[in-house]
């Protein structure tokens, strides 16, 4: 698995429709064929101020470079950079360990 922090503070526009465009992101992800069950993502806000962590999980390279292929996904990287007013960090980070999914 290949995993991406994405972290910025939010600037621009209203949290509301943000929220909305990341609830479409998620949704184009589990409706896409090639897509689905490849591409774990999460998006965490911190309750007292506007920074947004953003958590994507890939099975492998070929998922990411499927993911970059999609129009959603070209959109879903502008409005990002947009809300943020452009300081976007996205991090490679490394799972060490993790608890088991419920059964």
């Amino acid at each position: 698995m290949k995993h991406f922090m994405i972290k910025y503070q939010f600037a621009n526009g209203t949290p509301e429709e943000w929220h909305r465009e990341i609830g479409r992101f998620i949704a184009a992800l589990d409706n896409d064929p090639e897509l689905k069950g490849r591409i774990i993502y999460r998006c965490m806000k911190n309750r007292d101020d506007s920074s947004y962590w953003h958590l994507a999980s890939a099975a492998d390279d070929l998922a990411v470079k499927t993911l970059q292929q999609r129009e959603f996904f070209k959109h879903y990287t502008e409005k990002t950079r947009q809300v943020a007013g452009g300081e976007v960090t996205v991090t490679p980070i490394e799972l060490i360990a993790e608890t088991s999914p419920r059964s």
